[in-house]
């Protein structure tokens, strides 16, 4: 069963030149984000997957979001999925949801699509 849906659509150009708060990567994202040398499409994108991954459980940014505790990353094949932490995790696992995400970028706009799909116990 569908529990929720979320889509964010952001221009790479919003990101460039942006000091990174911290509380919009995580550990991982951090990691990999000075590893490529801070790019603004690698921002966008996960500030992208982080908006449609809280649209999609309902909450949408708000100050008790902690975008931080939301981490996308890529596995070993390139697909990304999400990494969860803290009290998001504790609320995903306990609602039995399973995130799907999917990630398309094109120039200077970032797409992410998330489904949010409610397992059987």
């Amino acid at each position: 069963m569908i529990a929720g849906v979320g889509v964010d659509i952001v221009k790479v150009n919003r990101f460039k030149n942006l000091r990174v708060p911290l509380n919009i990567l995580g550990l991982h994202e951090q990691k990999e984000y000075e590893r490529r040398g801070k790019p603004a499409d690698y921002l966008a994108t996960r500030f992208a997957a982080k908006e449609a991954f809280l649209k999609a459980l309902g909450s949408g940014i708000s100050p008790i979001a902690n975008m931080d505790l939301v981490q996308l990353l890529n596995d070993d094949n390139g697909r990304p999925y999400f990494a969860l932490n803290g009290w998001v995790y504790d609320f995903v696992k306990r609602n039995h949801y399973y995130p799907h995400v999917s990630v398309s970028d094109e120039e200077d706009v970032v797409a992410v699509f998330v489904t949010i799909e409610k397992r059987r116990r």
